[in-house]
């Protein structure tokens, strides 16, 4: 078992569930949507206005259907992603309405920047898919802006891609344009995230979207950003309770309108800046529960998501690496599933950066590293070769060495290895600045993927439509 995890025994594991079918029978979850409402009490469940009273058998009756497993499909097929088991799937940042440039300076975030980090997330080596809002343009129209942000994902990589959730539409629309690519949607093709409201709340679009993805087959995240202390308990068990009381509402509303839809468990638990009244997101707190939440996923037997390289530093400095490391290497350690927000974001969500976007890229791929199994084979542990070197020897110059030295270890690309002299030579630059050197080589060998004029055409011919 991982340390980090060791201190959610089975008997906390079985008081976080027992009290949040209390919670959930006795206090109830509200759901802003008649559609949901009307569902609910289709099957028997008591409702109350929009107050409902979920059952322990209700509950355990949505479980039972969930997939424990199940394969995102990409565009490219040797880019599709299993989520869950043993997998650890990395994205990178969402929601982020600003650009927070290296000088620390802050400006609204463009249609430009939302192609270039859809270009720098395809071009990744250790990113695996892409959220539906890398950033917020400013220019785009509210209503229909999530037409060009699916046209990007969908054109500009070919990796796994997540769909929009900002309103019904967006979410129908997500689905619509995902059937023209993959023409039907009778696997899970598209993810959408469902964020719910706490304390104990669905927001009518939240709720509504959800119904969109169950309906249609594809999976969703069921997720709770809570605020300790604020939207939620300030003791780690109180709002483990709590919000494993609204992910399991949510994971019971997908299973009544299509039994076996693919759902994530979402974790989390921020705490509240005392002091500023803001979100803490770089902190000790969220790790441990990010821990505890994957431990319930394990659980239930679903797979599960996190954040992933949080940090409230606004600027890339040693705070932003310090928090990026802790959070992102923590939810890996704790065996969470699938991460976003693994590249680019400070500020606590405000801002993305282009040189944290590389530099977390970099962080990404040691902590793939880090919990990549060990090789235990014989022809690993090198007994012979361990017999033939004997008591004195070296093994720098022997072909075994030899053969491996350029990939048993982890390459970096941006973290000095050198010495001073050698640093000094190399024009003494700080990780920051050979990551802002970085962007630009990678966006400048930038190939755009293959895609059928046929169906670009259509994707077109429905934006065009929606308009």
């Amino acid at each position: 078992m991982n340390l980090i995890t060791q201190s959610l025994s089975n008997e906390n594991k079985k008081k976080i569930h027992e009290l949040s079918l209390r919670i959930l029978s006795e206090v109830g979850i509200r759901f802003n949507a008649d559609p949901a409402l009307e569902l609910f009490k289709k099957h028997g469940i008591k409702t109350a206005a929009q107050t409902v009273f979920l059952n322990p058998q209700t509950i355990e009756a949505a479980l039972s259907t969930v997939p424990p497993t199940f394969t995102l499909e990409a565009r490219n097929p040797d880019h599709s992603i299993v989520i869950g088991g043993e997998h650890h799937q990395f994205g990178p940042g969402y929601g982020a309405p600003f650009v927070l440039e290296s000088d620390g300076s802050q400006r609204d975030a463009t249609m430009t920047d939302y192609d270039n980090f859809c270009k720098l997330a395809h071009s990744s080596p250790y990113l695996d898919f892409l959220g539906s809002i890398m950033v917020q343009p400013g220019e785009l129209d509210p209503i229909s802006g999530h037409l060009d942000m699916l046209m990007s994902n969908f054109t500009l990589t070919d990796k796994a891609t997540m769909g929009s959730t900002a309103s019904p539409m967006a979410a129908r629309d997500s689905l619509n344009m995902a059937k023209i690519i993959f023409n039907s949607l009778d696997r899970p093709v598209v993810l959408g995230l469902i964020n719910s409201l706490s304390p104990l709340q669905y927001a009518e679009d939240m709720t509504l979207s959800l119904m969109e993805y169950a309906g249609a087959g594809q999976p969703v995240i069921i997720h709770g950003g809570a605020m300790m202390g604020s939207t939620c308990p300030i003791t780690e068990a109180g709002t483990q309770a709590l919000q494993n009381a609204m992910n399991l509402a949510g994971i019971c509303l997908t299973q009544l309108v299509n039994p076996g839809t693919p759902v994530v468990y979402g974790a989390g638990g921020t705490p509240l800046d005392m002091k500023t009244g803001g979100y803490s997101i770089g902190s000790p707190e969220l790790a441990r529960c990010v821990a505890a939440h994957a431990a319930m996923g394990r659980h239930y037997h679903l797979p599960t998501r996190a954040g992933g390289a949080f940090t409230d530093s606004l600027v890339t400095d040693f705070q932003a690496g310090v928090e990026s490391s802790l959070l992102l290497g923590s939810a890996a350690a704790s065996g969470v599933n699938l991460s976003l927000h693994c590249c680019g974001i400070l500020g606590s969500y405000i801002g993305m950066s282009y040189e944290k976007f590389m530099v977390d890229e970099e962080l990404c791929g040691m902590v793939k590293k880090m919990v990549e199994p060990a090789d235990y084979t014989e022809e690993a542990f090198a007994f012979d070769l361990i017999k033939e070197i004997g008591i004195g020897g070296q093994y720098l110059t022997h072909i075994h060495t030899m053969k491996r030295c350029r990939s048993a270890f982890f390459q970096n690309q941006i973290f000095n290895k050198d010495n001073q002299g050698r640093w000094w030579a190399n024009g003494g630059k700080w990780s920051h600045e050979k990551a802002s050197e970085m962007v630009s080589l990678r966006l400048e060998a930038y190939e755009k993927p293959y895609m059928d004029n046929t169906v670009k055409g259509e994707l077109k011919k429905y934006i065009h439509r929606k308009r």
